[in-house]
């Protein structure tokens, strides 16, 4: 009988163990990331100011609860969910789907808009600066 309760204990353990162990390596390598990230972006502020930034960032808004947060993301995700999961259902039906390339479509899509916002700009740039002379 002893044994059997020792296994019901380790294994309701385990579970919280593991659980915290996920999210903190999530976390870790989040704050990491953006901290590497910031960096090489603004390399005149030290990769330690924005690691130290980002960690008392995150632990301000986890101060806020749950619920709160909750609430703040939710307009932002069920604008995002559909957007989502129809890219999802829509990829099935792209070109190359079947060999793995469904995402090419978006990124010839995405190429094609950023080209073009870059040909606006530097057109409207180079025409003010025919005003200017």
């Amino acid at each position: 009988m002893n044994n059997v309760l020792d296994a019901k204990t380790g294994v309701k353990d385990t579970l919280p163990t593991l659980a915290t162990i996920t999210c903190m390596s999530t976390a870790i390598g989040l704050v990491v990331a953006f901290a590497q990230d910031f960096h090489k972006r603004f390399p005149k502020i030290s990769y330690r100011t924005f690691l130290t930034f980002n960690c008392l960032l995150s632990f301000a808004i986890a101060n806020f609860g749950l619920t709160t947060i909750i609430a703040w993301s939710t307009p932002v995700l069920m604008f995002l969910y559909p957007l989502a999961i129809a890219l999802t259902f829509a990829g099935h039906y792209l070109p190359l789907f079947s060999l793995g390339m469904g995402w090419l479509t978006f990124e010839i899509a995405g190429y094609l808009l950023g080209l073009g916002i870059h040909l606006y700009k530097s057109k409207a740039s180079s025409r003010a600066v025919e005003l200017a002379d």
